[in-house]
């Protein structure tokens, strides 16, 4: 690309001036997004970047403008969508007069690269600290065929198989953090409800508990706002906890009855329109990515009509983390977006765990629907103007 043809980039002057001011109070954008937080790779923030400039005029401006766009119509987009789409500019530098369409045009095919590539080329690394370049080349070497896709869902439920039935157990000697846990849930629930299920209260609502362990979840969240829950668990020990644990009148709870199913996610089979909502929790890094999109589509087929699914799970910085030990893989947040896409899964909420130890993975909560569902925006009810006194200057 010519300079010449870069310089219809240029910001007004107005902007320029602003930028230096927003500058000075912090990290500008290529600063933030520049070292190791970037969302995508550094290389490609390098290549996307323009070193000529102006004479007088400070070349990162050229860089902010050819990196921003480039960002804008993607999942991964820092600063928000619709710059560019469909090659062409909505608002912004085309609008310039005498833009260059062959700018646009470029900054498209830098868009298409990102999108096609940067996603599955994530790098990762395993509890031994081995890399992988992307998350084929891992899941090739340890379920390339199906004698290795079966001795890895055999060592995840050996390990498990060997751990303590309690909460303590199954929360990896954090048990101290079931009661926030479950707060936070509560309150990811009961958004969802307002505006997915808004009649929550009054329906005789059915879930499902993904990888239920021995009920935590069940006992302390969904027996409050469900009428009926199913427990899928692949370890026995655990299901038979759980059952214990369910085993008492429900009184001043909505739930009415429970059902308990021995069987791993990557081969349950929801039945067809049973769930309003289907609860997944710290079970599904068991799962190979085909296994996930295959489960996802399953799931789909089991929710009601205007039911949903949760999803709340260890996130990784960037790419991937594979514990070697207890046969699971805890992907990053682009990562699990991929995977949702995959499954046809749109995201409707998503929310952070609050109150964690610091030492443990950042723990998401996404609430993921069948279908695109733009959110209501709230609006201020105007305040009813009451016979106050005017101010007398």
């Amino acid at each position: 690309m010519s300079s010449q043809a870069l310089m219809w980039c240029m910001p007004p002057a107005n902007y320029r001036k602003k930028r230096y001011k927003v500058r000075d109070k912090g990290p500008s954008h290529l600063q933030r997004y520049g070292g190791r937080t970037a969302p995508i790779p550094d290389s490609f923030i390098q290549n996307a970047t323009c070193r000529s400039g102006r004479p007088g005029y400070p070349a990162h401006m050229f860089e902010f403008f050819l990196q921003f766009p480039v960002f804008c119509g993607t999942d991964l987009c820092p600063f928000g969508k619709g710059l560019v789409q469909n090659g062409v500019f909505l608002r912004g530098l085309r609008n310039r007069v005498g833009g260059p369409s062959c700018f646009a045009q470029a900054l498209c095919d830098k868009k298409k690269q990102l999108c096609e590539g940067s996603t599955r080329m994530e790098e990762g690394l395993d509890s031994d600290g081995n890399t992988f370049s992307t998350r084929e080349v891992m899941w090739e070497i340890y379920t390339g065929d199906e004698k290795g896709r079966d001795e890895w869902y055999t060592k995840g439920v050996n390990y498990w198989s060997a751990v303590e039935a309690s909460v303590d157990g199954v929360l990896g000697g954090y048990g101290k953090i079931s009661g926030r846990d479950v707060l936070d849930s509560n309150k990811f629930l009961m958004d969802c409800f307002k505006t997915l299920i808004p009649d929550a209260r009054d329906q005789q609502l059915t879930a499902l508990d993904c990888g239920a362990g021995v009920g935590r979840v069940t006992k302390n969240l969904l027996v409050h706002h469900f009428y009926e829950v199913d427990l899928v668990e692949p370890v026995q020990q655990f299901l038979d906890v759980a059952r214990q644990e369910l085993h008492f009148d429900f009184v001043g709870t909505k739930l009415k009855n429970v059902n308990f199913y021995h069987n791993s996610l990557q081969d349950f089979v929801p039945p067809e329109g049973r769930y309003d909502v289907i609860w997944i929790q710290w079970c599904i890094g068991h799962l190979t990515d085909a296994d996930v999109v295959e489960f996802f589509c399953r799931a789909k087929l089991g929710l009601k009509p205007g039911g949903f699914i949760v999803l709340k799970e260890n996130i990784a910085k960037s790419g991937f983390v594979l514990d070697k030990e207890d046969a699971s893989v805890t992907r990053s947040d682009e990562y699990f977006r991929d995977l949702f896409q995959q499954g046809g899964l749109h995201v409707y909420k998503h929310r952070t765990q609050t109150a964690f130890p610091r030492e443990l993975f950042a723990v998401h909560m996404y609430c993921l629907t069948t279908e695109f569902k733009k959110k209501k925006k709230k609006t201020k009810k105007a305040g009813k103007k009451g016979n106050t006194p005017g101010v007398i200057k």
